[in-house]
């Protein structure tokens, strides 16, 4: 939690406390001087469920961390209510909508007490009460009664077009940070001027590039395959094709060679000779 205040010097940073309870009866941690009119330390455990106010000081002494600081500051631990539904459950996203939200049976919502000094920007009646809406981020929320909280809907990104349907489950923090969404059942559904087209889109997108993958690889087979081509018919520049050349070029001779032999000057064929009486 942060303290708002006036004279927190890096001298006493190394002895600053929080007590949450009184004489006798408290919890002491220690606190981190942020700068001189802030500071911060994190409150202990309940030890009980139910819903809890405490008296709450700082000290920067020693020894016994005292004097404590004397006023209505008080630190307050409440019971996190378990969220049904919502009303409307589901809103247009181009549209601001007051969204109200309900208790589970058997829970209820208590009043949140002020916070800030009053009479500066800081000071809220009805406490620092938030609304999560998944992915959309959260906005501002306000006490009713027991069995209503309100909610706005959250500034949404982008333009109606860009959503078809979107669900998002709804929490409520009652100090604007602690969202239980475990705690929650309720839920808002965003309804968008797009369509199934995204998911369209994507898979047109995704056949593109494969395309692209495909003729890109088959350019660079040809390309690889020419250049072979081009290096077989210049022997030049191989010289294991040039002893090939060589070798079918003797071949070739000598198969020349023998079919001289197997013919006689005048074009018979010599056969066995044979003698006549």
């Amino acid at each position: 939690m942060f303290v708002n205040g006036k004279g927190f010097t890096k001298e006493n940073a190394m002895h600053a406390k929080c007590r949450f309870g009184v004489d006798g009866k408290s919890h002491v941690v220690e606190a981190q001087v942020m700068d001189y009119y802030k500071l911060v330390c994190r409150s202990p455990p309940s030890e009980t469920r139910d819903y809890m106010s405490v008296p709450f000081g700082i000290s920067f002494g020693e020894p016994d961390n005292k004097p404590w600081t004397q006023d209505l500051h008080r630190f307050r631990y409440y019971k996190q209510p378990y969220l049904s539904h919502a009303i409307p459950d589901e809103i247009d996203v181009r549209k601001k909508t007051e969204i109200f939200v309900k208790p589970q049976s058997g829970y209820k919502f208590d009043q949140p007490v002020p916070t800030g000094l009053k009479g500066t920007p800081d000071y809220h009646t009805s406490g620092r009460v938030s609304c999560s809406f998944g992915q959309f981020g959260s906005s501002l929320g306000m006490y009713i009664n027991s069995t209503s909280m309100l909610c706005l809907s959250p500034h949404i990104p982008g333009t109606s077009d860009d959503y078809s349907s979107v669900k998002v489950k709804l929490a409520i923090a009652f100090n604007g940070q602690d969202f239980l969404e475990d705690t929650s059942a309720a839920s808002v559904t965003f309804v968008g001027t797009g369509t199934s087209h995204g998911f369209i889109l994507y898979l047109f997108t995704a056949l593109l590039i494969a395309l692209f993958v495909i003729a890109l690889v088959l350019c660079l087979f040809a390309v690889f395959q020419n250049l072979e081509n081009r290096n077989r018919n210049n022997p030049n520049t191989h010289p294991s094709q040039i002893t090939q050349l060589r070798q079918s070029q003797q071949s070739e001779q000598a198969g020349y060679n023998k079919q001289q032999r197997a013919f006689s000057p005048y074009g018979s064929v010599q056969g066995p000779s044979r003698q006549v009486r």
